[in-house]
């Protein structure tokens, strides 16, 4: 199924990521860039607070992280006010530390929170569809032993959609 967009149309969601448009030329576009810069947002550091994410970049790469520690010095005599953060990785489950002046800027991701149904149980990987838009992709099995116990075929579930990146949060019915 395609959309008709403009090329310098806003209202791209997160989900339109690798999906192709038609647009006024009738030439198929491909969006990719637009939205990955749409699935995150600047925040101050003073703002942050534990329990809340953020994305560490390291090696090149985007991770995102949940807080959880804050710890802010005091400015100093020559000095800014400093901020240390330790998270842990959502997708990698890395323990990550910055540094970082409380005045300064970090990338918070924009959570995309979607339902799906499970369609298949395929050993370690999941084929979910998508209750809004019925597309269908693959996930990994949860880590959490709890959801991973419940999961069977027709059990609707809650998947958050990061940086491209999805997982399974919870069983919403069986």
């Amino acid at each position: 199924m395609s959309k008709t967009i403009h090329q310098k149309d806003s209202l791209l969601k997160s989900s339109d990521i690798g999906r192709s448009f038609i647009n006024k030329t009738r030439k198929i576009v491909l969006v990719v860039n637009e939205v990955k810069e749409m699935s995150k947002k600047p925040v101050d550091v003073s703002s942050l607070k534990v329990g809340r994410y953020l994305i560490i970049s390291e090696g090149g790469q985007d991770h995102p992280c949940r807080i959880l520690s804050l710890d802010r010095s005091k400015p100093g005599k020559h000095g800014s006010a400093k901020a240390r953060i330790t998270a842990v990785g959502m997708f990698d489950d890395v323990k990550r530390t910055i540094v970082s002046p409380v005045s300064a800027k970090v990338m918070v991701p924009v959570i995309d929170k979607r339902t799906g149904q499970v369609i298949s149980v395929m050993g370690n990987a999941l084929m979910i569809m998508d209750l809004e838009d019925y597309s269908n992709f693959e996930v990994n099995m949860p880590e959490d032993a709890e959801i991973a116990s419940k999961i069977a075929e027709g059990v609707t579930v809650e998947y958050w959609n990061i940086l491209d990146q999805k997982k399974i949060m919870r069983i919403k019915s069986s």
